[in-house]
Order: C-alpha cells, then structure tokens, then sequence
C-alpha cells in the first residue's frame, strides 16, 4: 500500500495541492490544467474506492490502523471541504467512512490543529486564482 501511494494518493498533493502554495509550481493552476488535475484524481479514488471494497476491511490492509493509513489520509484527507475543498468525495462512500475512522483515531485532532490555518490560507488562494 505505501508503494501505491507514491504513484496515486500522492499524486493528489502534487496536482491539487501543490501549484497553490509553490511559487515556481503557480503556472499549474489553471482551469484546463486544474479539469484534467480532477480527472486524474478522480481516476485515483475510483482505484482507492474499489481497493476499500475488495478488502472489505476498516482500514486499508487490514481492521487496524497501519502506516499505510496515516500516511495515505495526509494526502487525501487534506483535500476534504472541511480542510481545504480541493476534491469532492461525495461519490466515494466508502472513501468517507474510511476518512471517518481515520479522524477517530487517537491524538488526531491534536497532530492536524496546524492544518486549520493552512486550510484557510488554501481557500483564499483559490478563491483570488478563480478570478483571475
């Protein structure tokens, strides 16, 4: 599973994250580039979605957490409306129930307090790229 995250989970970082806190990566924010960004990522949770059913499990290799989780829920639990709205998750249900039991897991809240202010600072800057 962490070897899958270098390639796919990852990937949501780099293309929706990324090119709105990186200077030299701002020219990737544009809307033909953004559309084929979402595309691409919805490529990737559709495969994320499908892994979540086959395994049948609470978390991805298994009915506890691993690195696999924490690791993986960096990438794609930032990209949630209640952090920073770069994807939208309502039609991968099992997705959300995963991200679910993720958040429940102790000291959660504690390790993601400095995402509030980063998360903040992600939707201003998407809101001043949408005008341009």
């Amino acid at each position: 599973m962490l070897a899958w995250h270098h390639r796919n989970s990852r990937e949501m970082t780099i293309t929706l994250f990324a090119p709105l806190v990186r200077k030299e990566l701002a020219h990737l924010y544009t809307p033909d580039i953004q559309r084929q960004s979402q595309a691409k990522c919805a490529k990737i949770m559709d495969t994320f979605e499908s892994i979540l059913r086959v395994g049948g499990t609470k978390y991805l290799v298994g009915n506890n957490p691993t690195l696999a989780d924490i690791v993986v829920y960096g990438d794609v639990g930032q990209c949630q409306d209640k952090y920073c709205g770069l994807f939208d998750f309502s039609s991968y249900p099992l997705t959300r129930k995963w991200l679910s039991a993720v958040e429940a897991l102790p000291k959660f809240d504690e390790a993601h307090q400095g995402l509030a202010p980063v998360a903040g600072y992600i939707k201003s800057k998407m809101s001043k790229m949408a005008k341009l």
